[in-house]
């Protein structure tokens, strides 16, 4: 009986190590989390951007997985037309016994096509994961009326597992729609990016092929300026978007099996010019998120988004401010997802505080300010022309 406790499991941890990994953590807030998403959005704005971010989802459920995340890019011409970035995320799962550190060291370079300024960017990582068995109760410990007082016969695997991971590229565009030849209508990006090309192993078990699956993720968003003449502000700007991830092993990317992970995110966020002392805009925001845990067709994913099923709804609120000259900026957000499928609110939902600070003409020593500074497409048009 106990040699069939041991089988149970190291089947049961070897499945739930390997679900756990299988897809990708992930953010309320895209605007805020570009580089992860795609390397190539690294530096797409000139100067120093620096993000922290700290992620608990469900938060009424027992047990812990939250994330803790830093990036940091900066772009100067003294790179060539190109930017480099560091990225670091910390998970915690299962009340803190599966720990993952990932390190990503970016660098994108940019190139103009008349109109549009175009980014490649490559994000080379080493994953860090650690394992405690000691917080784990294992089913041949248990007695039915003493509870724990077996020892286990189960046998643990190796408590880390460090890999690289190479091959994480993107692509991102950036163009105007232009009102006239000196007024843009609107600023739109869109891009793409691949992670995890080579699939490498994270099974702590031995002779493991527990492989992290190959990741495709596509988005775009647009930022135009809305006029209300009469009113407290004179205008606001409306930024909406939508960011679609899939993530399934390479080599069943396109078959028509019920393995893989699929998400869709679109919604649109507003920046509203305040006159309060204490900030310069009021950000605001309403996404809704659909997950997919199997093969559907578009149509299957058409019918859902019209009938209005969905797992999340995020809201979002923060405050902007800049500086005096406009050039340095910072930014405080909190984002809430609210579980609207069948989990129920009962989850508790997803909290996520987001501090980011923007110095737009942050120089090296001795280089040289040949551009004027670059204000984030999120709050204003995209300059063409600057930075180069």
């Amino acid at each position: 009986m106990k040699k069939l406790y041991v089988f149970f499991t190291l089947l049961i941890v070897s499945l739930f190590v390997k679900m756990a990994d299988a897809q990708d953590a992930n953010f309320s807030q895209f605007y805020y989390h570009e580089a992860y998403y795609n390397p190539a959005m690294s530096g797409m704005n000139n100067g120093l951007r620096a993000v922290l971010t700290d992620r608990q989802f469900w938060t009424a459920v027992p047990g812990t997985y939250r994330s803790s995340y830093l990036n940091v890019e900066y772009y100067d011409n003294f790179f060539k037309q190109s930017a480099v970035g560091l990225n670091i995320l910390n998970t915690a799962k299962g009340e803190s016994f599966l720990k993952s550190t990932r390190i990503s060291a970016c660098y994108s370079k940019r190139f103009y096509f008349g109109p549009v300024q175009f980014q490649f960017g490559w994000a080379p990582a080493y994953v860090l994961n650690r394992i405690d068995y000691s917080n784990l109760v294992f089913p041949d410990e248990l007695d039915p009326r003493l509870g724990r007082i077996y020892e286990t016969e189960f046998v643990p695997g190796e408590t880390k597992k460090n890999y690289l991971d190479l091959w994480n590229v993107g692509m991102v565009g950036r163009f105007n729609i232009m009102q006239n030849s000196t007024k843009a209508l609107a600023t739109n990006t869109f891009g793409f990016s691949i992670h995890h090309f080579s699939q490498p192993d994270e099974g702590f078990m031995a002779n493991s092929d527990d492989k992290l699956p190959f990741k495709l993720d596509i988005h775009w968003y647009s930022f135009f300026k809305i006029s209300r003449n009469g009113f407290y502000n004179s205008h606001f700007y409306v930024a909406p978007g939508v960011l679609y991830e899939n993530q399934k092993l390479r080599e069943n990317f396109f078959k028509s099996d019920q393995s893989g992970f699929k998400t869709m995110s679109f919604g649109a966020n507003a920046i509203i010019p305040s006159r309060l002392s204490f900030m310069s805009q009021l950000y605001t925001g309403l996404w809704v998120r659909k997950q997919f845990y199997k093969s559907v067709t578009l149509s299957d994913v058409s019918s859902s988004i019209k009938n209005k099923q969905f797992d999340a709804l995020i809201l979002t609120l923060g405050v902007i401010k800049y500086s005096r000259d406009g050039k340095q900026n910072f930014r405080l957000m909190y984002s809430y997802d609210m579980t609207i499928s069948n989990a129920t609110l009962r989850t508790g939902g997803t909290h996520e505080v987001i501090l980011a600070i923007e110095i737009s003409d942050l120089a090296l020593p001795g280089g040289k300010r040949s551009w004027g500074y670059v204000k984030n497409p999120a709050d204003r048009f995209f300059h063409m022309g600057t930075g180069r």
